[in-house]
């Protein structure tokens, strides 16, 4: 998303995904809000949710941080640290 926020051209104010159950509160956790739940929407008894961030929000910064603490929080999850 920091690329988006910073060499979009023309800017853009959305990044938008479609994603199934399993995988949309990842999405939210990350600051993604749900914009429509479709059942169905892939193919019969597979459920689309659409989720979108506001990037005029937000600033490169605070993109930065977030990238930064996520993968500090992965590394420690796999080194234990």
């Amino acid at each position: 998303m920091l690329h988006v926020a910073t060499r979009a051209d023309p800017p853009t104010r959305y990044v938008t995904v479609d994603t199934s159950p399993r995988v949309a509160p990842f999405f939210r956790r990350c600051g993604f809000e749900e914009t429509a739940v479709w059942p169905e929407g892939y193919r019969s008894g597979m459920t689309m949710h659409e989720l979108r961030f506001d990037l005029a929000a937000t600033t490169p910064a605070a993109l930065s941080a977030q990238r930064d603490a996520a993968l500090a929080a992965a590394v420690a999850a796999i080194t234990g640290r």
